[in-house]
């Protein structure tokens, strides 16, 4: 589940924090953790939940998405397949 509004700590442009993971989930596959903050998916900024769910809403199952998640200071990339 992915929920609320949190400042990006480096270019502060918001994005959506993730609560929680399903455990045989794609994003739990990809390697998304409670707590990792989507910065962008598919190259396009999220300002916040709506951002993320529109984008992954576009893709169809089999695909992979590029997401930007920032953890720990730093900036990680995961791949989610769709199913």
């Amino acid at each position: 589940m992915v929920t609320s509004m949190l400042p990006y700590p480096r270019a502060m442009s918001g994005g959506a924090l993730v609560m929680s993971v399903e455990p045989t989930g794609p994003a739990a596959q990809a390697g998304l953790r409670p707590g990792d903050v989507i910065v962008s998916v598919q190259g396009a900024d999220v300002k916040g939940v709506s951002d993320v769910t529109t984008a992954l809403s576009k893709l169809t199952t089999g695909r992979t998405a590029r997401v930007v998640v920032w953890r720990g200071g730093r900036e990680v990339l995961a791949l989610i397949r769709k199913r």
